[in-house]
């Protein structure tokens, strides 16, 4: 196979799933492909977010290009990506994000395949919908769509994204493995990681904890926080139940716990999922159907049985980090690319 000339397109937030998986995966994907280089689109009035995730690129030591956007359709950074794709000429242009998807096929040389990672939307502001709606046309037009999950997939099927286009490569892990050490607390302890919404279940999850000796460690934040901290005060489980607000790291919390719990509506794989897995804690999965009750039983099935589940958790945490490497990513990443360019346009 001849030498490959790779460029990832990325718009970086603050730093969280999605910045640590570009990172950590194009340091392992840089050991698979030597000419890869990641092209990030700064807007301007987040100059600090951009700042920070550079820092760590160097770290990592990808070569990158920085493009300055100041505003939502740039058309100075267009003609600049147009004419760098012309003399770069790489062999795959590879999308994160909407906005990169945009701004990548509207100026990727034509001679490139067009890979797009589409991941579930995170907000629901009137400038992420405008792209969202753009990309659900440029997602036809890519010659290869990478999603998390089979769920994702499955939603963009429905959406007419020609099934032979589709791929799913989970997310991969980004976090340190810790060791678990929980044998040392005086009685459960859970702990839910991610947004405060009212389509979390969470109000449920904290009626359940009331019916039982149990403490809640709520990580991350949301529109549902108040109503959420206002209950916990009226049921009097403020000694039980604490708001920790967003954390980068949420690992030191899942050494000191006895289990993670995964709650519904998540379209992809949650990066607590794939930390918690590795590091050999159980995970108690709420379902979309669950109530007050149902989530209650699984609690209190867990606290019966938490000494065998614990020991399977440990015995299977190998596989899940082979599972989530991110060695495993960048392989299954190159075999797209592969099965991509075999294909004529």
């Amino acid at each position: 196979m001849k030498r490959l000339k790779v460029v990832f397109l990325f718009t970086p937030g603050p730093i969280g799933g999605a910045e640590k998986i570009i990172l950590h995966g194009l340091e392992a994907l840089r050991d698979e492909i030597q000419d890869l280089e990641l092209w990030i689109l700064k807007e301007e009035k987040v100059f600090e977010v951009t700042h920070q995730f550079l820092k760590l690129v160097e770290r990592v030591g990808v070569n990158y290009r920085v493009y300055t956007l100041n505003s939502a359709v740039d058309l100075n950074i267009l003609r600049e990506l147009r004419e760098d794709f012309r003399e770069h000429c790489p062999d795959i242009v590879h999308t994160h994000g909407m906005k990169a998807a945009v701004y990548g096929k509207l100026t990727a040389n034509s001679s490139a395949k067009f890979v797009i990672s589409h991941h579930a939307a995170s907000t629901s502001s009137f400038k992420d919908k405008f792209y969202e709606s753009i990309e659900k046309i440029i997602l036809k037009k890519a010659d290869a769509v990478i999603t998390p999950s089979d769920g994702l997939k499955e939603e963009l099927v429905r959406a007419h994204i020609p099934t032979e286009k589709l791929f799913v490569v989970e997310n991969l892990l980004t976090a340190k493995i810790r060791q678990y050490i929980n044998r040392s607390l005086p009685r459960l302890r859970l702990v839910y990681a991610g947004k405060l919404s009212a389509k979390k279940k969470i109000s449920d999850l904290i009626e359940a904890i009331q019916r039982t000796n149990a403490e809640l460690l709520l990580i991350g934040e949301g529109e549902e926080r108040p109503f959420l901290e206002k209950k916990v005060e009226e049921l009097k489980l403020n000694h039980r139940v604490k708001f920790l607000g967003f954390k980068k790291d949420v690992s030191p919390y899942l050494t000191h716990t006895h289990a993670l719990v995964l709650m519904p509506t998540e379209k992809e794989t949650p990066p607590t999922f794939v930390e918690a897995s590795c590091m050999g804690i159980p995970v108690i999965k709420i379902q979309e159907e669950d109530g007050c009750d149902s989530i209650l039983e699984k609690i209190r099935d867990f606290e019966e049985r938490q000494d065998t589940l614990i020991e399977e958790a440990q015995r299977k945490k190998s596989d899940f980090i082979d599972r989530f490497s991110p060695k495993k990513w960048a392989q299954n990443i190159l075999d797209i690319y592969v099965t991509t360019l075999s294909v004529e346009k």
